[in-house]
C-alpha cells in the first residue's frame, strides 16, 4: 500500500456546468456544516438556490468554479475569481473547500493543479488565497505548493475556541524578473 500522499485518486475536476448549480449548493452548504475553517458556518448561508445561481451568472466571466467527483459524487470544489479593476488583472483570487472524507487525500493537490493551469492559460500571473492560522494541513499544501504569507490579519476572525489570525498568501503564476 503507498503511503497516505502517494494514494493514487481516480478524481474528476470540471468546471461548474450550469444546470450543476442546486448540487454546488448542496456540496457547499454541505461542506459548511462539518468545516471548522471556513468562514460560513452550518446554518449561516440563507437564501433560495437562485443567489448562487444568480452570483454565478451575473460573475461568469470573472469566477470560475471546478468540482471535483469521486465516482460520480461530487466531493469538493475550487473557485477562482479573477480581479476586476485594470490594475490588479493579473490576480486572481481562491477558495478550496473539500469534504471531511476526502481530505488528506492528495485531492486539494489536484484542484490546485487544475486551478493553476487554468489561471496561468488566462493570462493571470499571481493566486491569492486567505486561510485560517490554525489550519496547519492547508498551510502546509500551500507551502508545499510554493505559496508565501504576504500579510497577517490579526484576531480577524473568532469561533468557540476564541480569535484566530488569517494568513494572506499567494503564489507567483510566472517569473517575475528585476
Amino acid at each position: 500500500m503507498l503511503p497516505k500522499e502517494e494514494k493514487q485518486n481516480t478524481i474528476d475536476i470540471r468546471l461548474l456546468a450550469l444546470h450543476e448549480i442546486p448540487m454546488f449548493s448542496k456540496l457547499r452548504n454541505d461542506i459548511d456544516k462539518e468545516s471548522q475553517y471556513l468562514i460560513a458556518k452550518k446554518g449561516e448561508r440563507k437564501g433560495s438556490i437562485m443567489y448562487p445561481i444568480l452570483t454565478i451568472l451575473i460573475n461568469r466571466k470573472r469566477t470560475h468554479t471546478f468540482i471535483a467527483f469521486d465516482n460520480g459524487k461530487a466531493i469538493g470544489y475550487l473557485s477562482l475569481v479573477f480581479a476586476k479593476f485594470k490594475k490588479y488583472r493579473g490576480n486572481a483570487y481562491l477558495v478550496i473547500a473539500l469534504k471531511s472524507t476526502h481530505r488528506g487525500r492528495g485531492i486539494g493537490n489536484q484542484l490546485m493543479d487544475v486551478a493553476e493551469k487554468f489561471a496561468k492559460s488566462h493570462g493571470k500571473r499571481r493566486i491569492e488565497l486567505e486561510v485560517f492560522a490554525k489550519n496547519i494541513n492547508a498551510i502546509e499544501l500551500y507551502k508545499k505548493r510554493e505559496y508565501l504569507t504576504e500579510g497577517i490579519k490579526k484576531n480577524a476572525v473568532q469561533d468557540e475556541d476564541g480569535f484566530d489570525d488569517v494568513l494572506i498568501m499567494t503564489k507567483n503564476l510566472t517569473a517575475v524578473t528585476l
